[in-house]
């Protein structure tokens, strides 16, 4: 019996020891990021990491996060973050936020994401290069705010990504919010009335990603793996009459220009056409030939009210059944 309670005592001083190597190599590692990331020129701060969790798991708590990337203006706040793991295997990771607001410019001005009760779970390979093998998130609600007010609200938003079985560097993405509604902002500048829904009936999405690299561990330190093939199986979107699918592949190359096509299917295209009018994505010379084109298109059609249409990039250009609309966007980061 002594013997007994002697290797119990033998393995409980072993297992606090390595309960408590494991936790400051987690809140050291967290710190070495943070000065990666300022040394990079980077706004991150943290007011305290703190630790707890013995023993069964290995948990930090970081108290008012503030991060800014130099380049891209991107800024991420948020006052605690959860972050837990088995003590046996930290590579099983929950993340717990309970809300957070990230800032990203754009092009019609600063856009605003804000979102509450969050949460992801990221699982690792075993390894040293510590693969992502999956990394499922959701969310309570979000919002999507722009520089005069409110464009979107999210509730119940759930997502995934998952890694091939077979390849390593592929990984499978899905999208499924409970209900998207517009916002008060997003209505006025659509100049909808009020017998239009006030949310979407269907928002999903599935794609497929090959990247040049499995996700791992070198993304921490700025690595970051390039696409290579985008398949979507299927983008869904319907609103009042109008609904929108889109699927197709595309090849990206070093330079990150892409090269294939995607086949739209719209319901009810002359409103959308309008509401792309409303919100200023057309301009110049595109929009006043869209129009006729997309009717003569139509028109060939059993419903001249549907369209299916190919938007296909080419040498870094983009085409919509035939109409030119400018450069592509290029997939590199910034």
């Amino acid at each position: 019996m002594r013997r007994v309670l002697w290797w119990l005592l033998v393995m409980g001083a072993l297992w606090s020891a390595w309960w408590a190597a494991a936790s400051v190599g987690v809140q050291t590692a967290m710190y070495g990021w943070l000065d990666t990331r300022r040394d990079a020129g980077w706004q991150a701060e943290v007011d305290e990491i703190a630790l707890s969790g013995f023993p069964a798991r290995l948990h930090s708590r970081v108290t008012n996060v503030a991060l800014a990337a130099p380049v891209s203006g991107a800024a991420l706040t948020a006052p605690v973050v959860d972050l837990s793991a088995p003590a046996w295997w930290p590579g099983y990771v929950d993340l717990r936020l309970s809300g957070f607001t990230l800032d990203l410019p754009g092009r019609f001005g600063n856009v605003t994401l804000t979102a509450a009760d969050t949460s992801a779970d990221l699982r690792l390979h075993p390894g040293a290069a510590l693969e992502m093998q999956s990394l499922q998130g959701a969310a309570a609600s979000a919002q999507v705010a722009g520089p005069e007010g409110d464009w979107l609200d999210v509730q119940g938003l759930a997502f995934s990504v998952h890694q091939d079985a077979v390849t390593p560097a592929l990984y499978h993405i899905s999208l499924t919010p409970e209900r998207v509604t517009p916002g008060a902002e997003l209505r006025k500048a659509l100049a909808l009335d009020g017998e239009w829904p006030p949310a979407f009936s269907q928002v999903s999405a599935d794609i497929d990603i090959l990247l040049d690299r499995p996700i791992d561990r070198h993304v921490a330190s700025g690595i970051t793996p390039l696409p290579r093939e985008i398949n979507l199986s299927g983008i869904e979107m319907a609103w009042g009459k109008v609904a929108l699918t889109a699927t197709g592949a595309l090849r990206v190359d070093a330079a990150g220009v892409m090269q294939g096509h995607v086949t739209l299917k719209v319901t009810h295209w002359p409103i959308l056409l309008e509401m792309t009018k409303r919100l200023g994505v057309l301009v110049g010379p595109a929009e006043s030939t869209v129009e006729p084109v997309l009717r003569a298109l139509a028109n060939r059609g059993d419903d001249p009210d549907n369209l299916d249409l190919d938007l296909v990039f080419d040498g870094g250009m983009m085409t919509l059944a035939g109409i030119p609309l400018g450069a592509a966007p290029r997939l590199i980061p910034r």
